[in-house]
Parts: C-alpha cells; structure tokens; sequence
C-alpha cells in the first residue's frame, strides 16, 4: 500500500480549501498523453471570465469593454465646447479710407526760368542815338588826307613852308571826332557790366605811358565788350569783329607795319558806328503803320 494519498501527497496532508481534487495536470496542446504518474486527472481551471479566479468566486464578470464612445463630437474650432461658432473671418475691413492724397498744392508759382546770370534784363540801356557814318568816318579821313597833304608841299617846296606849321590842325580834328566816336561808342553798352566807362576810356588815353597798355583796353577790348552787351541784352543784329580792334592795337606798336593801322583805323571807325546804330536801333519806338507802309 502506496504511503501517498489521493492528491499526491504524503498521508496526513489535506488539501487547501476552495480547490477541489486534482487527478493530475491536464494535457497540454501539442503534447502527447501523458500516463498517470500518481496524480488523478485535473480537469483544468474553471473559465475565467475576466482575471483569473480567487477561490470559488468564478472571475470577474464579464465587462463587456468600454461603452462605445463614437469620437468627439464635431469640433467646429478648439475645446471640446461644440467648437466655437462660425466666425466667419473678421469682418471686412475695406481698407483705410480713402485719404485723397494731400490737397493740390498748385505747385510754385511759374518762375519763367532763372535770368541770365549776373545780367539785368532788358531795357536797363538809356536811349541812344544813331550816328552819321559820314560824319565820323568820312571826317576824320578827309582832315588825315588834308594834314598828310600840307606836311608834304612843307616839305616839297620851301615857298609853302609855313603850311607845315598848320598840318597838325586837320590832323587834330579828325582825333577829335575820333575821340568822341570812342566816347559814344562805349556809352552805348553802358549796362553796369562794360570793362570801363566811357570817360575813363578817353581819359586814360592822356597819360604818358599808361596809354600804351590802356589803348588795349579803351580800343583792343571794346568789340568783345559790344558783343558781350548784345548777348546779355538780346540785341539782334550786327556783330563786332573782336580780332579786328586787337590787331590794329598790335600793329600801331611795330615799326613801319603800323602804316598799315591807317586803313585799319577807318574800318574800326566803321565797326564803331554800325554798333551804335544797331543799339539805337533796339530802343527806337516802330514806324507808325502808315509810314511803313510808304
């Protein structure tokens, strides 16, 4: 007779409450049948219906899972709140309103464009006169002729030699008239911007030595100076030849080619008159209709 009991056990030893008999371990899937080794069969745990059995309390009920949830509801913006409710954007704002720029200024008043620089407008000239080309041009060759005549029958025959005393008189009258055509020369252009006036240009002309350097400026000068008047002073018409007064002021320093400045004196006198005309020609009031008419 075995020493063991029904359970496996040594005599003496119950089993433990709440677990029934045990014929031995139930077969595992897979395994082959195994033979009894004393143990009676198990019949395995009872089914569980959740965790595992404590005792004879047969396992948790069944639970069943979680009760469907069916998502969120619909979040129409944040939080769980149904969403916040359409907002539809910020309200148009159009814009800033219409600001129209600033005011119209009407812009500078029109300035006509800047003056000539340094150069007052027209018209600041006083009236001058026309001169007579024939009075002093054709004068003052005349009394040249005259003067050069007498020194000659002076010299030619000694019956007429008191006429040499007397030749220097037509010779004075045509530096005379030279003079003043010089004189009325300079005046013409008198704007506030000629290079001399008309007294200084004569007056220089009288000191000894001085005069060789001023006749460039009251003589040599004074066609550049007459066309610098007509730009500032918009006087159309003739124009000085400037290198004309400067060669005749070289020329009269030179040794026998200052025989030469006597034809180049006359045409000065020339230049001289037509440049008075021509600025005595600008202020000069227009012909009636009439007369132009004529």
């Amino acid at each position: 007779m075995s020493d063991w009991n029904g359970y496996g056990q040594p005599p003496g030893h119950r089993p433990p409450s709440g677990h029934p008999p045990q014929s031995g371990h139930a077969p595992q899937a897979g395994q082959p049948p195994q033979a009894a080794q004393g143990y009676p069969p198990q019949g395995g745990y009872p089914p569980q219906g959740g965790h595992g059995a404590q005792g004879g309390q047969g396992g948790y009920p069944p639970q069943g899972g979680y009760p469907p949830q069916g998502g969120y509801p619909p979040q129409g913006g944040h939080g769980g709140q149904g969403g916040y409710p359409p907002q539809g954007g910020y309200p148009p704002q159009g814009g800033y309103p219409p600001q129209g720029g600033y005011p119209p200024q009407g812009g500078y008043p029109p300035q006509g464009g800047y003056p000539p620089q340094g150069y007052p407008p027209p018209g600041g000239v006083p009236p001058v006169k026309r001169v007579s080309i024939g009075l002093y041009v054709v004068l003052p060759l005349l009394c040249m002729i005259a003067g050069g005549a007498m020194t000659g029958l002076a010299f030619a025959d000694s019956k007429v030699e008191e006429l040499l005393f007397f030749s220097w008189a037509p010779l004075l009258v045509s530096g005379i008239i030279t003079c003043v055509l010089l004189y009325k020369a300079w005046a013409a252009i008198q704007d506030g911007y000629a290079r001399t006036t008309p007294g200084k240009a004569i007056g220089f002309l009288f000191i000894p030595f001085f005069n060789i350097y001023w006749m460039f400026i009251a003589v040599g000068s004074w066609g550049r100076e007459y066309n610098a008047f007509c730009d500032r002073q918009r006087v159309s018409g003739y124009r000085a030849s400037a290198g004309l007064f400067l060669a005749h002021c070289i020329m009269s320093l030179i040794p026998f080619v200052s025989i030469a400045t006597a034809f180049t004196g006359i045409a000065i006198l020339v230049q001289y008159c037509r440049g008075i005309n021509a600025v005595a020609d600008r202020h000069s009031p227009p012909l009636p209709v009439a007369v132009a008419r004529r």
